[in-house]
């Protein structure tokens, strides 16, 4: 097994709206979207949108293209349809098949039940035969997943070590270090509440169910009653974005 560097890091945030990795200077950011591929004209095809396959579309593509999409709001995020094929593209995308340490997170209130089952889906990751993924206009690349080491963390917990740690993985800021912090982590389907307490994480840290979806289903309703119609919860980040919908 090889040490741990941290150019061999990638990170991924596997979220129920969306998908966020990272591998050196290079991103992966997409809705959390599946969705079934079908006949796109070449003039379509923007230069970050991506392919699965050939039988899939991920992210925005299948958001602005797929006539079938793939989305979910399951608790248990391995046991979702959509996951291993948005961490494939992201993780197939960030490190191609050169061999790499994942970091990734589980919201706080699912962290102790859902743990075993990450770490599972992970390995599955890790055994998965070669697949191919393509970027925007270019060819299509095979992948095989070569994962050396992984750590899965509870949301909020990567926020507070970015805080206290350098480059080098050391602490900087050591009086904060020593201090109580709360980490406030708002996500699409849950807000987390992290506490850390001379580094060691308090036990009153949860997670509540008062993300932006709330938010999204009271916008949804408003929407329904002054207009008649709404976008899917999946689709409103666009116009939430934009102010605008139908006018």
């Amino acid at each position: 097994m090889s040490s741990i560097f941290a150019e061999d890091i990638s990170v991924f945030d596997l979220g129920f709206s969306w998908a966020k990795g990272k591998k050196k200077n290079k991103l992966f950011v997409q809705p959390s979207i599946a969705g079934d591929a079908q006949p796109i004209f070449d003039v379509n095809i923007r230069p970050n949108d991506f392919f699965f396959e050939d039988s899939m579309f991920v992210g925005d593509l299948a958001l602005r293209q797929s006539e079938i999409k793939y989305f979910t709001l399951n608790k248990q995020k391995s046991e979702a349809m959509t996951s291993e094929i948005i961490l494939k593209t992201g993780l197939g995308y960030l490190n191609g098949s050169k061999k790499f340490n994942l970091i990734t997170g589980l919201p706080i209130l699912f962290y102790f039940k859902q743990l075993s089952e990450m770490e599972d889906m992970i390995v599955r990751l890790a055994d998965s035969d070669p697949y191919e993924i393509r970027k925007g206009r270019s060819n299509y690349s095979q992948v095989k997943l070569n994962i050396d080491k992984y750590k899965i963390v509870p949301q909020g917990y990567g926020i507070a070590m970015n805080h206290l740690l350098n480059g080098s993985g050391k602490i900087q800021n050591k009086a904060d270090a020593k201090k109580k912090i709360l980490v406030v982590d708002l996500g699409f389907y849950t807000l987390n509440l992290l506490g850390l307490d001379g580094l060691e994480i308090m036990k009153e840290s949860t997670s509540l169910f008062l993300g932006v979806e709330k938010a999204y289903k009271v916008l949804r309703k408003y929407l329904q009653e002054l207009v008649g119609t709404a976008p899917a919860i999946y689709e409103l980040d666009k116009y939430v974005l934009s102010g605008t919908y139908e006018g």
